[in-house]
């Protein structure tokens, strides 16, 4: 057993110093007597208790990672069944065997890139059901893992001395199908969350229909990003725009993102506005009247998705027609290129590229073209 560490005077250096897991501190100046320096050497214990990294397993390391995410949850900033689908992911990659030896047991300082790009190419090769794990399942899983070795590193001590995965990139994922959603479709999910009596979310449907906008884009955008007057249509009524000063792209196009909302909605947006008191809070909130994330925002949409589904509504939980959110912005593009709006007009009132819309939704644009085409 290792001989129990304690402070000590360094003459060389004219301070107190103590030895931690094999790592060396000084004290700050201000630490002069034997007591202050054993006040000063217990707090570094004591913050670096979990800190044993050089015997710390990836197994180790994991459960480090989840009792952090746990905590999370207990705060009410990480959603419970997300948590519990990392810990599957966890246990799965730990239980990956690579060279003769799980990945659990592998020391996590010894951990590399190619470690990983052998844990890929393991599970590529698993079979479930006969059938083979999907690409988007090996993403999510090595995702999670270099999750936590990016968390380790961001630990005071670092529980890992660098990130191992910088040049590992992720398998590409497979091009999902678009899919885009009725008007029927849109009108039946909206009348049973409203007889479900969730007006708010309900609300927060009807924008993401009626302007095409990412769901990031609407729930996190505040009050004092609303310009109620942003523009006029062919009656002379005012829409409103939501301007993000913060979204993903503004940094490639230099461009801040706005969003058009129709004058239809803001009324109730209107209304909405006179209830909260404070100009720099969220527009939507959860239906608990916290703030959304990505995560509670797809799991509260697919709870009330099944709902839906129990009581008869003709919506999909699964497979390539499921109704997520992101799915009327599929729906809004559409029915634009479908109306022969413009690639370019439809791209800018989307915040996206017309590359981006060519590639996504170039077949519904098949007929038009071959209509054009036989006038040449």
């Amino acid at each position: 057993m290792a001989r129990p560490s304690k402070p000590w005077f360094w003459e060389a250096r004219s301070c107190w110093a103590t030895t931690v897991n094999g790592k060396r501190y000084t004290a700050p100046k201000t630490v002069t007597s034997e007591h202050e320096a054993w006040i000063w050497h217990k707090s570094i214990v004591e913050g670096s208790m979990p800190a044993t990294v050089g015997n710390l397993r990836v197994a180790d390391l994991c459960e480090l990672y989840l009792a952090w995410d746990e905590k999370r949850v207990s705060a009410d900033q990480r959603d419970a069944r997300s948590h519990d689908l990392t810990v599957i992911k966890l246990t799965r990659v730990c239980a990956t065997t690579i060279a003769g030896v799980k990945v659990g047991k592998l020391p996590a300082t010894s951990v590399k890139g190619q470690h990983l790009k052998s844990m890929l190419l393991e599970w590529q090769g698993e079979k479930k059901n006969g059938k083979r794990l999907s690409v988007n399942y090996c993403r999510d899983l090595a995702s999670t893992f270099k999750a936590v070795f990016n968390w380790a590193v961001g630990q005071d001590p670092p529980l890992v001395p660098s990130y191992p995965f910088v040049k590992t990139p992720l398998p590409k994922a497979p091009e999902p199908e678009s899919r885009f959603g009725t008007p029927q479709e849109a009108a039946q999910w909206l009348r049973f969350l409203w007889r479900q009596g969730l007006k708010d979310f309900a609300f927060l449907q009807r924008c993401l229909i009626h302007s095409g906008a990412r769901p990031s884009e609407l729930t996190r955008a505040t009050w004092d990003e609303i310009n109620w007057n942003g523009w006029k249509n062919k009656a002379g009524h005012s829409g409103a725009i939501i301007t993000r000063t913060e979204w993903k792209s503004s940094r490639k196009t230099g461009k801040k993102r706005k969003v058009y909302l129709p004058a239809s909605l803001c009324r109730s947006l209107r209304r909405r506005m006179k209830a909260v008191p404070d100009p720099d809070s969220t527009i939507f909130t959860s239906p608990r009247h916290q703030p959304w994330t990505a995560s509670n925002l797809a799991t509260t949409t697919q709870r009330f998705v099944k709902k839906a589904i129990d009581a008869g509504l003709p919506l999909k939980s699964t497979g390539p027609d499921r109704l997520i959110c992101y799915r009327w912005r599929h729906t809004a593009a559409s029915k634009l290129l479908m109306d022969g709006v413009p690639i370019a007009v439809v791209a800018d009132l989307l915040g996206t590229s017309a590359q981006m819309i060519a590639k996504v939704y170039g077949h519904i644009l098949d007929e038009p073209l071959a209509n054009a085409a036989s006038l040449l």
